[in-house]
């Protein structure tokens, strides 16, 4: 599982610029290549991916309080 200090970080990084993306201390930057010029992007994908990892766990932890 991804630490959760970098995934908040990620996820609240505004600046989707190809060279921030690229060296992303966070570990969340892909290459897109999918159009007529690819460059270094935001992979919200696997963010969405942990934040959801997280989030079940969470449930989890609070379900078995209850």
């Amino acid at each position: 599982m991804p630490e959760l200090d970098n995934l908040i970080k990620a996820m609240d990084c505004e600046e989707y610029k190809e060279s921030v993306c690229k060296n992303c201390p966070y570990g969340y930057q892909k290459w897109d290549d999918h159009g007529d010029y690819p460059y270094w992007t935001c992979d919200e994908e696997r963010l969405r991916e942990d934040a959801t990892g997280y989030l079940k766990l969470y449930q989890h932890l609070i379900n078995e309080k209850g």
